[in-house]
């Protein structure tokens, strides 16, 4: 089996031409297929709209007496959709743009985000010549838009094949936005000597070296990407994906079978990946009862104690092992982690004496680490 060579900027640019240009391509039409309906309906009163019987139909088919639409009706198709509505009070066609609208515009703007990344990093990409769409076509039939339904499933199909669930450069992304490069040569090993490449290419900072007294310490940086960088511009369009496919699950659904929950679906495979990892960190996942817990780390003897109530850890444990089991579940998604430092206090009260305090002898800066759980 050949694996990707994730170091290479020509895998990233074969990754942004088979999915993120056809996407935004597919995002473009349904968006100029919006600004068309706006142009021929919005606030055009009811007489001129009657002259069109097809705009007639995208407005008011299945459209009772109330103004409530029935199920499936073209009107109700054509208002999920794009955000066409009727006015009853003053005859007048209306469109806004509705959530389904917002998630085409939010896709168009991460997809620019990430090919400016892209160029960026000097990877120059070939744009597709996207075939032209007769708008006025698509009106021929209103009572069976069946071409406009196929635009939206392509568009839909096109984002669930960026995500992680599908595809290997985003799952990568995942893996690595926040890791140890310990754990990347274990997780890697054909990308062997090549953890530097990667780190430039993508974006990956330094985020912290746990501060103890020990020379193992260096190896277990953690990594995780700075803003604006590619990699950190892809984990923020896969997630938006993930975000707005569980917002639009019931909508869709209405009109299209197989809609699920796509983050839902993948962190349950995450889980069922790791079962048979014999770490007690990950044995322990199901227990997890809060949604984030704080964790200390002890300088002098690199112990990392669990002050948490309910606590996350039946022990306490060495932060070195600690980071090696935490790993297994930050590379599938299921926690993600923050590592920081505070002061612990400078003085103490005197009990009985308020207003008097004693100077504390191990007055020092900590570190801490807040495991936060996703599912």
């Amino acid at each position: 089996m050949n694996e990707i060579d994730y170091s290479d900027k020509e895998e990233w640019k074969k990754f942004v031409e088979d999915y993120i240009v056809p996407l935004r391509e597919a995002a473009n039409t349904l968006d100029e297929y919006w600004n068309y309906l706006r142009e021929h309906i919005d606030k055009k009163p009811l007489e001129k709209i009657e002259n069109n019987e097809a705009l007639k139909i995208i407005l008011l088919g299945g459209v009772d007496e109330e103004g409530n639409y029935l199920d499936r009706s073209v009107a109700k198709f054509y208002n999920d959709f794009f955000g066409v509505s009727f006015s009853v009070k003053v005859p007048t066609g209306m469109v806004s743009s509705s959530p389904f609208h917002d998630f085409v515009t939010g896709i168009i703007s991460k997809m620019k985000e990430v090919i400016d990344s892209v160029k960026t990093e000097r990877i120059s990409v070939v744009d597709v010549n996207r075939s032209e769409i007769n708008y006025d076509e698509l009106l021929r039939n209103p009572e069976n838009p069946e071409e406009v339904v196929r635009l939206i499933e392509d568009f839909y199909n096109k984002c669930a094949k960026i995500t992680p669930n599908y595809n290997k450069y985003t799952l990568f992304v995942l893996n690595i936005r926040t890791i140890t490069e310990r754990y990347f040569n274990t997780a890697f090993p054909w990308l062997l000597g090549k953890f530097d490449e990667v780190r430039e290419l993508l974006g990956l900072t330094e985020k912290a070296i746990p501060d103890v007294e020990d020379i193992k310490a260096e190896h277990y940086t953690i990594w995780s990407f700075s803003s604006y960088s590619l990699g950190y511009k892809i984990r923020e369009l896969y997630e938006y994906i993930w975000k707005m496919n569980k917002e639009l699950k019931d909508t869709l659904s209405q009109y299209f079978d197989g809609i699920t929950d796509l983050k839902q679906d993948f962190l349950t495979s995450a889980k069922e990946s790791i079962a048979s990892i014999p770490y007690e960190f990950v044995r322990g996942y199901d227990e997890m009862s809060r949604d984030s817990y704080m964790l200390r780390i002890e300088q002098k003897d690199s112990k990392i104690v669990d002050s948490s109530s309910p606590g996350l850890l039946k022990r306490d444990s060495n932060v070195f092992d600690f980071l090696d089991e935490v790993s297994s579940l930050l590379f599938v998604g299921m926690v993600e982690i923050n590592y920081g430092s505070y002061y612990s206090p400078t003085h103490y009260p005197i009990p009985g004496r308020p207003d008097v305090c004693t100077p504390n002898p191990d007055y020092i800066k900590k570190s801490r680490v807040e495991i936060i759980k996703n599912i």
